[in-house]
């Protein structure tokens, strides 16, 4: 999945999917943007599906299904990441 614009997300309808799917070491882009930010700040909407994404991440990393990163594109604005870990 590509995202280009300066706020985007991936929905929890892609992100839980993937994670089924996904193969050591495959990565994928679920949001854009400075998320902790715009978790505190986005309008309702936004807010919701920011919260689903990045709580749904954080429990795949908690479950040692994948490592979270982040890249930084320009001040406040990044990529975050998760990456499928391999299976031990």
């Amino acid at each position: 999945m590509t995202i280009e614009t300066e706020h985007d997300l991936m929905s929890i309808n892609d992100f839980v999917p993937w994670l089924k799917t996904a193969q050591p070491d495959e990565t994928v882009v679920y949001y854009v943007g400075d998320l902790a930010y715009d978790r505190e700040f986005g309008d309702q909407e936004h807010y919701r599906n920011i919260n689903a994404v990045a709580n749904a991440a954080y429990a795949a990393s908690e479950n040692k299904e994948v490592c979270l990163t982040q890249k930084r594109l320009e001040k406040y604005r990044y990529e975050y990441r998760a990456t499928r870990r391999a299976f031990v």
